[in-house]
């Protein structure tokens, strides 16, 4: 997922299907251009990053099919975000990737003992690294706070990080984690790396905005919830003495009618961690390099140097 930003940072041209290489968004349909009928269509500066990907397409060639570079290895570990739950957890990349026309992979995971089929990029993140930014959901104090990664514990099928507790927070005990309770954040200079599809791969940017993957407000109640909803409902107790029987079938019982309960706001469910990272790439000019908006299961962090 890739679009083009000028000198003021603003989007200049939408993605397209250049190539099986290129990393594209669709358009909504339901979007409508708005403007003058006589308006003269704005010219568009060309991308070098996209002249590059269509170039190489244009000499790909059947022999070439197994040069291409995967977002994931095999038997990667990585981190899985379930749509059903909510959450992070960890899982192993159990495939190559399967590519679309427009070189968007998907992959086959394992997550414990389940499967997994087709995972989007979208729906995958790669183990947290040392010295990377996050954010922390803090129970005790029903918020998120700012942290960074100072460790990685466990294995892919228990995965977990030692934190070092940032802002207000800094000097208090530090916490740890497992990733269902971490979303990373994209901190403006941080580098990076962002994949650019099966021909380019892996290419080292440097982020020009802050972002934040989307989290639910509090991650893993959803779980909580059906948890409560699949238990056995409790018997109601209300057989009265037999005393107060008799009376009780002479006089019928007067009920107060109950106080209306406020509504509380609905949450949606979040189906897509995802979040616009902009980035500048780092192999042309630092100070002239092209700005890209990506999408965040596209970017990953790299160690500042």
């Amino acid at each position: 997922m890739l679009t083009t930003v000028g000198e003021d940072k603003t989007p200049k041209r939408s993605a397209s299907a250049v190539s099986e290489a290129s990393v594209s968004a669709k358009a909504s349909p339901k979007r409508k251009l708005r403007g003058p009928r006589d308006q003269k269509p704005v010219e568009m500066k060309p991308s070098h990053w996209r002249s590059r990907i269509a170039g190489l397409a244009s000499r790909l060639s059947p022999g070439t099919f197994g040069l291409r570079k995967d977002a994931y290895e095999l038997q990667e570990s990585v981190e899985y975000f379930s749509k059903s739950n909510g959450i992070w957890t960890a899982a192993v990349i159990t495939s190559s990737g399967q590519f679309d026309k427009e070189g968007n992979p998907s992959y086959h995971i394992r997550v414990g003992r389940q499967r997994r089929y087709r995972i989007p990029l979208e729906q995958l993140r790669p183990v947290l690294q040392p010295g990377e930014p996050a954010g922390f959901f803090s129970v005790p104090d029903s918020k998120w706070i700012s942290v960074k990664i100072s460790g990685v514990v466990g294995d892919s099928h228990m995965l977990g990080y030692r934190l070092e507790a940032l802002g207000e927070t800094k000097g208090e005990k530090n916490p740890s984690s497992v990733a269902g309770r971490l979303r990373r954040h994209f901190n403006s200079s941080d580098r990076v790396r962002v994949y650019l599809g099966p021909l380019l791969g892996w290419a080292e940017a440097l982020v020009v905005e802050d972002a934040v993957e989307a989290a639910e407000e509090v991650p893993g109640q959803r779980m909580a919830d059906d948890a409560k909803e699949g238990g056995a409902p409790s018997k109601a107790r209300d057989k009265e003495p037999k005393a107060d029987q008799a009376q009780s079938e002479k006089q019928p019982a007067v009920t107060a009618k109950p106080e209306p309960k406020a509504e509380e706001p609905e949450q949606t469910p979040l189906q897509s961690p995802e979040v616009t990272v902009k980035v500048r790439m780092l192999q042309e000019d630092p100070e002239d390099g092209e700005v890209l908006e990506m999408l965040s299961g596209y970017v990953r962090f790299a160690a500042n140097e």
